[in-house]
């Protein structure tokens, strides 16, 4: 509910998965909001809304593959590190599930990003 009103019924895995707005989005979870342009720009696929993409949808990829991007962050959380990264001038939040100390990627590092498109989510 939001101010009263129903915006999305389900169970919680619809509900984290398939929002259908930026509060439902944001009722479970941590997301990354996109303007329907940064989406466009970064994906290179027309979207009309803003899109959520969730932080552990995120894969890293060798430098030279993927989109190219800038590990300007982390932040270890115990057993998940959280990097801010900068790709196409858009700042993301990836979660990375944390390993070893090996996993631990040092901020200026240079990176490719791979999205999975099915898990971006247009919302109103």
């Amino acid at each position: 509910m939001n101010k009263g009103k129903i915006v999305q019924n389900g169970d919680a895995e619809s509900l984290y998965t398939q929002p259908v707005d930026h509060f439902a989005a944001g009722f479970i979870g941590h997301y990354n909001l996109l303007s329907a342009e940064q989406a466009t720009q970064l994906t290179g696929q027309t979207f009309h809304s803003q899109v959520a993409i969730r932080p552990e949808t995120i894969r890293f990829t060798p430098l030279g593959s993927g989109i190219p991007a800038e590990i300007i962050s982390h932040t270890l959380l115990g057993n998940v590190i959280r990097y801010r990264v900068s790709a196409h001038g858009i700042e993301l939040s990836i979660d990375v599930l944390n390993r070893t100390a090996a996993d631990l990627h040092p901020v200026g590092m240079q990176i490719g990003l791979q999205l999975e498109m099915s898990t971006l989510r247009q919302v109103a």
